[in-house]
């Protein structure tokens, strides 16, 4: 299962988390992870795009950290990354789990 942890702080999402493998299907067959990845980057792509620190994305082969500022138009961005997540979740919610956690 995929584990998105969406972090907040006074009403500002300050970092997406984003974990594991949906294992919907067969690697190079999953559709959930595809839909998931092309979020995620295309998301990635768009906060590199407003100049989003580089030093704020951490990507290894475990995990996607994304922390991120209050700067309104990378609010924006990270808020359209969560309602597409979400949007996947609804449908495959024994593949995809996002959590949040109020710091």
């Amino acid at each position: 299962m995929t584990e998105v942890l969406l972090e907040y702080h006074n009403n500002l999402i300050i970092s997406i988390n984003v974990s594991g493998h949906s294992n919907y299907d067969y690697s190079g067959q999953d559709i959930v992870c595809a839909g998931i990845s092309s979020i995620v980057f295309g998301g990635l792509n768009a906060l590199n795009e407003h100049n989003l620190d580089k030093n704020n994305i951490n990507i290894n082969e475990a995990i996607i950290k994304i922390s991120l500022n209050e700067e309104r138009d990378i609010q924006i961005i990270a808020q359209t990354i969560i309602i597409q997540l979400k949007t996947i979740a609804e449908k495959y919610s024994n593949y995809l789990n996002i959590t949040s956690k109020y710091i």
